[in-house]
């Protein structure tokens, strides 16, 4: 019975093996098979998700062990010892856990079983009331387990355990010192990508990048998608565009497993059109909008697509990304800016009734930057169709309550071409002057002066 329920276990057969288990414990038999079948009966209970189960065969296992002593020894003590903490922990009692796990710190001599135990526990012990313990567990280790691989991953949590407690120089500090013991640790890389992530937020950029470039170094380790990715990200958050693209080139040829996949692509795609590649970024946005997206992902390739098109004078694709965005992703983040984009490509199409609402709206909700751009194309409108005096109300209400230069600019412009329509020249040569002596580097500029020399001519 004994060797057919190990056979079954091995196999994955778990339920088929339990029967097998309690038969040879229905026969009574010597010490050492008795305690393998208990542990096998744990074993299966764990496997099958039954904690309760496997947490009381263990603990059924120990109490029968206590009575005989040394005659619990060796590998299955061990094994024992770790099925319990395993088993604890998923049921919720990490008092109970936190002794089988001392109990193994004390009689194993095999660091990584020891160690890996310690991680099952820390991971359950979440949140700042639980500092104390998870302090005590890793000083336990950090006294007892020398290998340096081990040793690595514990200055790695203990890095982690840093940029938790908000500490980043201590956290840099204890990856120093992880990286030094154990570079090509999973869990230290791990731990170097979060550390980097965090000085990154911080302001760090310097240490932060410096962290992500040492990960990347050998593609095939682990982490280094995330590295390249984290690295695309934080050079597109700064600002430069033309390195993030750099960075995430190819990193669908270079990963092709990775689960960071559709997001670095979407990213190097957002920094190719930063960068003003928008050939190159279109093609990847009309890609990537043809698989299948995440729901995170897809309102933002429909958002971005609509204004490229926008931005390239096809209206008519413009409009029906951007009514599909409105239309299924109500609650996206950006949805005045799509809005905004949608009312200027209705306009451009004679759509006039649409535009004019969508505009509006967005006049309406924002009192920033999105709501001036919307004044100014509600300006436009009316202007088109000879609506002086709602055009000038726009123009004029922007050129008044805002600061920026060229938002003023515009607005200027605008409005000094509705004046002129309406034959009030000192007015229109008022706006055109506003625009060159207080915008003189913007577009708008040479237009404005044109029109003065124009009108100075009559």
């Amino acid at each position: 019975h004994f060797e057919l329920a190990e056979r079954l276990s091995k196999a994955g057969s778990f339920e088929e093996a339990l029967p097998h288990y309690r038969a040879v414990l229905g026969a009574t038999p010597p010490a050492e098979l008795e305690f393998a079948s208990h542990y096998g009966l744990a074993w299966c209970h764990f496997s099958s998700g039954r904690f309760k189960d496997a947490s009381a065969a263990v603990e059924l296992l120990f109490s029968l062990a206590a009575k005989r002593a040394g005659s619990l020894e060796g590998e299955l003590a061990e094994a024992s010892l770790e099925l319990a903490v395993w088993s604890n922990v998923r049921e919720k009692q990490l008092d109970r856990a936190a002794n089988h796990w001392r109990a193994l710190l004390d009689r194993s001599s095999n660091e990584q079983r020891v160690w890996s135990a310690a991680r099952t526990l820390l991971r359950a012990w979440v949140g700042t009331e639980f500092a104390t313990q998870r302090e005590k567990v890793l000083a336990d280790c950090g006294r007892k387990l020398k290998l340096p691989a081990v040793q690595g991953e514990i200055a790695a949590e203990r890095a982690l355990e840093a940029v938790a407690a908000g500490d980043q120089p201590a956290a840099l500090k204890q990856l120093d010192a992880a990286w030094r013991a154990a570079p090509d640790s999973a869990a230290v890389r791990e731990a170097a990508c979060t550390v980097a992530e965090t000085s990154i937020r911080a302001g760090d950029t310097d240490n932060g990048r410096q962290i992500l470039r040492a990960l990347v170094r050998d593609e095939k380790a682990a982490q280094a998608d995330r590295a390249v990715y984290q690295l695309g990200f934080a050079s597109l958050a700064a600002g430069d565009a033309r390195a993030a693209s750099v960075e995430l080139a190819r990193f669908d040829e270079r990963f092709p497993k990775s689960a960071l996949r559709p997001a670095a692509q979407f990213l190097g795609a957002e920094a190719q059109y930063r960068a003003g590649e928008t050939d190159r970024a279109l093609a990847q946005f009309e890609a990537l909008a043809k698989s299948q997206q995440s729901a995170e992902l897809a309102p933002k390739i429909l958002f971005r697509l609509g204004v490229l098109h926008c931005q390239r004078g096809r209206w008519k694709e413009g409009e029906a990304e951007l009514q599909r965005l409105t239309r299924e992703h109500p609650r996206f983040e950006n949805l005045l800016e799509a809005q905004l984009w949608l009312g200027r490509a209705l306009a451009q199409r004679g759509e006039v009734a649409a535009a004019n609402a969508a505009l509006t709206d967005v006049a309406g909700k924002d009192s920033g930057m999105l709501g001036a751009q919307a004044r100014l194309s509600l300006g436009e409108i009316a202007l088109g169709r000879e609506e002086l005096e709602s055009a000038l109300a726009h123009f004029l209400r922007v050129a008044v309550l805002y600061n920026d230069v060229e938002l003023v600019a515009e607005a200027n412009w605008g409005a000094g071409r509705a004046f002129e329509r309406s034959g009030e020249l000192a007015k229109a040569i008022r706006c055109y002057r506003e625009i060159q002596d207080k915008a003189p580097r913007t577009k708008l500029a040479a237009n404005a002066r044109e029109r003065l020399e124009q009108l100075a001519a009559r």
